[in-house]
This record gives structure tokens, sequence and C-alpha cells, in this order.
């Protein structure tokens, strides 16, 4: 910014980006202060600019959190019920195996004792 006579009570002053402005010589900032408010404004930029840079990161990470809560929901409603269907078929493999044990028990008791009354009652 270049200021032009600074002395007088308007002024005319260029910007940056080339547009005049007449101000009052008491509203037009000092070289120094100018310079600082430049700073301090480029600086809030950044910090700005970095602030959502940050919140589009959390996003990315919530939307990504969502996602595995979702496939991680799924993934355990589908284990459970696969759960329930082990336990059926393990119970029902249990019962059948101490259904053939007592079945065998009987056999080996009747193949034992049978022979044994025929042989006494003779």
């Amino acid at each position: 910014m270049s200021v032009r006579d600074s002395s007088d009570t308007l002024s005319t002053y260029t910007s940056n980006n080339g547009s005049r402005s007449t101000l009052n010589s008491t509203s037009i900032p000092k070289k120094s202060s100018l310079g600082e408010l430049h700073t301090s404004f480029e600086e809030t930029r950044g910090l700005m600019r970095d602030n959502v840079i940050k919140a589009e990161d959390r996003t990315e990470t919530l939307n990504d959190d969502i996602m595995r809560t979702q496939n991680l929901r799924l993934t355990s409603t589908r284990f459970g019920k696969e759960a329930v269907k082990m336990k059926k078929k393990s119970v029902f493999k249990n019962k059948k195996v101490r259904l053939v044990l007592i079945l065998l028990a009987v056999v080996l008791i009747f193949a034992v004792t049978v022979p044994l009354i025929i042989c006494f009652h003779h």
C-alpha cells in the first residue's frame, strides 16, 4: 500500500489490488502499524486455514470410524448368529454321542447278562 501525502486532511491511497480510496488522515494507519496489521491478518488467516484442514481431517476420521462401526456391528451380528448355530450343533452332537454310549452300554449289559442267565438256568 502506498500513501500519498499523509499530512493532508483527506488523502488518497492505492491498495494492493489497484483501487484508490480517499480517507481522513486520522484513519490512515502508520506504515509500521499497517505492517503489523497485515502480519497479524496473515497469521490469523494461516491459523484459520490450519483449523479448516484439521476440521476436514476430523470429519474424514469420523466418517472412517462410522464406517468401521457399521462394519463391526454387521460382523458381530453375523458372529452372534453363527455362534448360536454352532452351539445348537454342539448340543445335538453331544446328545447323539450320549445316546450312542447309552445304547452301547445297554447292549454290553445284555451281552454279558443274557449268557450268564442262560448258563445258570440250565
